[in-house]
């Protein structure tokens, strides 16, 4: 059987890895592909998702690489043997 060419809006989210309500608050912004309708329903299709994903690819290809930066942890009383909490 073929791939699905259009999918409804929770398996739409799940190929971007957001939510549905995610998705369609990105819709509305205008930064996530928008659905059509289809016999009443509201599907993707879902060429458009992935040529969506292939531009977000390329800016991020585009954009100079910064370092992250180093976690900012707590670190706790954990002894001499690093056990945490003994005496």
């Amino acid at each position: 059987m073929p791939a699905a060419l259009l999918v409804r809006a929770n398996d739409a989210a799940a190929m971007l890895g957001i939510s549905r309500s995610t998705l369609y608050a990105r819709v509305q912004k205008g930064r996530c592909p928008a659905p059509i309708q289809w016999d009443g329903t509201t599907v993707w299709r879902v060429k458009d998702l992935e040529c969506f994903v292939d531009r977000l690819a390329d800016q991020v290809a585009d954009q100079p690489c910064i370092a992250p930066r180093p976690a900012n942890k707590k670190r706790g009383n954990t002894g001499k043997n690093g056990a945490g909490g003994g005496t």
